[in-house]
């Protein structure tokens, strides 16, 4: 069972961070998570790693490595140990300049952390990134080589249950005001209903009056569900519907393929992953139509579903394995120790 399995939805990067930690533990890598207020969580300390010659001692603390997840009042340029920085992609200020679909500078706190992660970024003694899209990106910006780590699943709490599919579309996140509404038109002209598991206070955060338009959706539903909780949710449903403008690695999306669901999503270079799959089907940016004609095909089609579920959660397995990423760390850090 997961950590974090309070009441309170917990998944994205606070998720990614914590299957990152367990998984440490479990090869033998002693991992704190501190978690400064309610900022994302952002320093691993590693004790006795496996071929490292020594614990060495930051402060009274005792870090070997510092490990942050986008910025949360560190600054890297004041640590005296090694430091690894990832990019997730909805974190990477840096992305703000060079494409109209990753602005995360609209007001002054967003710019704000946008430079400070900047900064430690820019001082870190490595740089990870969670798809080949962001290294891309980052090794433009920073003129720095950035090592591709894809986030991980659990697939053995991400799983499928047998359990009665009683639920139409599935999706995750705090959509934006425009992507809660493609969701409406998908549940209106699927036939079903769209389920969203997230914070509904955080939907509409971006627009002025989507909560009433939101009052007035009739296909929609949107309620927090815990993150243990999450397995029970993918797995009531028929598909998955990915519909982010902007990501690095959806890690909802592993998590609901490894629960054997299939996929319909934008063909946007963050669902790279997805091209040429046999889990998936992806559709040209925003055309509703073609995503509701999609949909509908998949919902119409319990076969193909089973078929195209099989494989999405062999895919997570063979791909996007909890180990492959630990272990992809422990080298990570080890070069830096």
């Amino acid at each position: 069972m997961p950590q974090n399995s309070s009441e309170t939805a917990v998944g994205g990067l606070e998720a990614a961070v914590n299957l990152l930690a367990r998984g440490l533990a479990e090869e033998g890598v002693e991992a704190k998570v501190f978690q400064p207020g309610r900022l994302p969580p952002d320093f691993f300390k590693l004790q006795n790693a496996p071929l490292l010659a020594k614990t060495v001692r930051y402060d009274a603390a005792g870090f070997d490595v510092v490990h942050t997840n986008g910025w949360n009042g560190y600054l890297n340029s004041l640590c005296k140990r090694p430091t690894l920085h990832t990019f997730h992609g909805t974190n990477c200020g840096l992305l703000r300049a060079t494409s109209g679909l990753y602005n995360f500078t609209r007001n002054s706190m967003g710019r704000m952390f946008t430079l400070m992660e900047m900064a430690s970024a820019a001082s870190s003694s490595g740089l990870v990134s969670v798809a080949p899209h962001v290294k891309r990106e980052v090794e433009k910006s920073y003129s720095k080589p950035s090592t591709v780590i894809c986030n991980g699943v659990d697939g053995r709490f991400f799983r499928p249950s047998g359990c009665e599919k009683t639920q139409g579309i599935a999706c995750c996140g705090a959509l934006a005001a425009k992507g809660v509404l493609f969701a409406e038109e998908l549940g209106k002209r699927a036939g079903t209903a769209v389920h969203i598991a997230g914070a509904p206070d955080r939907q509409f955060a971006l627009a002025a009056g989507a909560r009433e338009k939101f009052r007035r959706a009739s296909h929609l539903a949107i309620r927090k569900v815990a993150y243990g909780k999450m397995p029970d949710f993918y797995n009531s449903s028929k598909l998955y519907a990915h519909l982010s403008h902007y990501e690095g690695m959806s890690l909802s999306t592993l998590e609901a393929m490894a629960c054997g669901l299939p996929v319909v999503a934008w063909d946007l270079p963050f669902n790279s992953f997805l091209k040429g799959s046999k889990c998936a089907y992806l559709v040209r940016p925003f055309d509703i139509d073609a995503l509701a004609e999609t949909a509908g095909r998949m919902l119409g089609d319990p076969y193909l579903r089973e078929k195209m579920g099989r494989h999405a959660r062999a895919k997570v397995l063979r791909e996007f394995g909890r180990k492959r990423m630990v272990k992809s760390y422990i080298r990570a850090y080890e070069k830096l120790c």
